[in-house]
C-alpha cells in the first residue's frame, strides 16, 4: 500500500477518576410492609490531553479536556402488602446534578499534500485509482494552501435536576396467576422535557417448577450532561424503549433455576448530532435532535447456581443484533450497527466457600503474633475463605474499516454529509 504522510509525533493522555458513597435506612414500619430511604453522592472526572513537543522539549498542548459530572440523589420506596392478593409500591428518585466542562483547543498548522509517481514526478493531484496504483509514491508539501486554526476554549457549568416517581399494583387473583402494572414519571430540568410510561408484566405458573412469563411497555433514558450541555435552544427528550418480553422460568432444584427469554425492543427518539443531518461545515457544537430510531432483538439464556452447600455461580449467554436507521434522506430504509452491538455475550461467574471453623489450628493461629499481623491482609486465614472467578466473552464492537482518501477535498465532504 501506498505510504501515507508521516504525521507529526502526537502523545495523548487519559485520565479518569470516580468517587461514590451512600447511606441507606430500612425501616420494617409494620408487619405488611417497609420503608427505604438513601442518598447518595457520584462524581466522575474526565482528563484528556493531546499535545506534542517542539524544539527545546517545549510541550504544547493541542486539545485539552477536563470534564467533571457530579450527582446528589435521594431515593425513596414504599411498600405495602394488605394480604397475598394484593401488594402496592411506590417511589421516587430526586437528583441534582453539576456539569463542568473545561476544554481547550489549541492552535495548530493543517498542511495539505500533492501527489505523484516516479515516471511522473511533477506535483499533481493523483485520482484514487492511480495512488493505489503507483508502486513509488512521490509525496510533495503543498505550501501554497496553508491553514491555522484559531485558539478557542469553552469553560462552563451546568446544573441539571432530574425527578422521577412510580407507582406499581401487583395483583394474585388465583395460585397460579400474579399481574403487576405501573405507571412512571420523568422530568428533566432545565433542557429537557417531561415522560409518562406505562409498563405491564403478568406470570403462569405452568408447574410447580415452570412458569410462563410476559412483559411489555416503555421505558426512557435521559439525554447524557454532555449532549445537554450543548443543546440550548430546543428541549431534548427522552430516548423512548418499547419492550416486548416472553420467556420461561423453570427450577430444577431449590438452588438452581434456569431461564429463556425472547424480547424485541424498538427506539424513538434517538438523539443524532445536528451536524450530521447539516450541510454546514462549521456545525461542530451545534447540538442534538431527537430524530433517530431503531430496534434490536434476541434470545437470553441464564443458568443460576444460589450458595447453599460451597458452590455458587451462574452462567449466562445472549444472541442479538441492535440496529439504528439512517437518518439520512437519501438512505431512508437502510440501518446500520448501533454501538452495542456485539452479536454475543457469554458471561460465566463461579465462586467457592471454604469453611474452616473446624480446623483445629485455626484457634492457635488467630491467637499467634504472625496471626494477628496477617489478619489485616486480604488473603489472611480466617473462619471462611471466598474464592470466585469470572469469564467474559463478547463478540466484538462494530466498527468502520477506515480508508484512506489522499485527496481533501471539502466540497466533496460537504455534499456527502447527512441531509446535504
Amino acid at each position: 500500500r501506498p505510504p501515507r504522510p508521516t504525521p507529526f509525533p502526537y502523545t495523548t493522555l487519559f485520565r479518569f477518576k470516580q468517587n461514590t458513597f451512600g447511606l441507606t435506612l430500612k425501616s420494617l414500619y409494620s408487619k405488611q410492609g417497609f420503608l427505604l430511604l438513601s442518598i447518595a453522592r457520584a462524581s466522575t472526572t474526565t482528563q484528556f490531553d493531546l499535545y506534542n513537543y517542539l524544539p527545546g522539549d517545549k510541550r504544547q498542548s493541542l486539545l485539552n479536556l477536563n470534564d467533571q459530572t457530579v450527582d446528589l440523589s435521594l431515593k425513596g420506596d414504599l411498600n405495602y402488602s394488605f394480604n397475598h392478593q394484593l401488594e402496592l409500591d411506590f417511589g421516587f428518585i430526586e437528583k441534582w446534578g453539576t456539569f463542568q466542562r473545561d476544554t481547550f483547543f489549541g492552535a495548530d498548522t493543517l498542511w495539505r499534500y500533492r501527489y505523484a509517481d516516479a515516471t511522473n514526478p511533477e506535483p499533481r493531484w493523483m485520482t484514487t485509482e492511480e495512488f493505489y496504483a503507483a508502486d513509488d509514491i512521490i509525496i510533495f508539501q503543498d505550501t501554497s494552501w496553508i491553514a491555522t486554526q484559531l485558539e478557542r476554549g469553552i469553560d462552563s457549568t451546568f446544573t441539571p435536576r432530574q425527578h422521577s416517581a412510580y407507582g406499581q399494583i401487583s395483583v394474585r387473583p388465583t395460585a397460579r396467576w400474579e399481574i403487576i402494572a405501573g405507571v412512571r414519571r420523568y422530568r428533566l430540568a432545565p433542557r429537557g422535557k417531561t415522560a409518562w410510561t406505562i409498563r405491564f408484566g403478568a406470570s403462569y405458573r405452568l408447574t410447580d417448577r415452570l412458569s410462563a412469563n410476559l412483559a411489555l411497555g416503555t421505558h426512557v433514558q435521559p439525554p447524557a450532561y454532555n449532549q445537554l450541555f450543548f443543546t440550548d435552544v430546543v428541549p431534548l427528550n427522552y430516548v423512548r424503549v418499547k419492550q416486548l418480553v416472553a420467556g420461561l422460568n423453570h427450577m430444577f432444584a431449590a438452588d438452581l433455576r434456569g431461564s429463556i427469554e425472547l424480547y424485541r425492543k424498538d427506539y424513538d427518539e434517538l438523539l443524532v448530532e445536528k451536524a450530521l443531518i447539516s450541510a454546514d461545515p462549521l456545525d461542530a457544537f451545534s447540538g442534538y435532535v431527537n430524530t433517530g430510531t431503531g430496534s434490536s432483538s434476541g434470545i437470553e439464556l441464564f443458568l443460576q447456581k444460589k450458595f447453599t452447600d460451597v458452590w455458587y455461580g451462574s452462567v449466562s449467554y445472549s444472541a442479538y443484533r441492535s440496529l439504528a436507521d439512517d437518518p439520512r434522506p437519501a438512505h431512508a430504509g437502510e440501518q446500520y450497527s448501533r454501538p452495542a452491538d456485539y452479536g454475543q455475550l457469554f458471561t460465566l461467574v463461579g465462586g467457592y466457600n471454604m469453611v474452616w471453623k473446624s480446623v483445629a489450628w485455626l484457634p492457635d493461629w488467630h491467637g499467634s503474633r504472625l496471626g494477628t499481623v496477617l489478619a489485616w491482609l486480604p488473603f489472611g486465614p480466617a473462619d471462611e475463605l471466598d474464592l470466585s472467578f469470572r469469564i467474559r466473552y463478547v463478540g466484538g464492537r462494530p466498527y468502520t474499516p477506515q480508508v484512506y482518501d489522499h485527496i481533501i477535498d471539502l466540497k466533496s465532504l460537504v455534499e456527502g454529509r447527512m441531509g446535504a
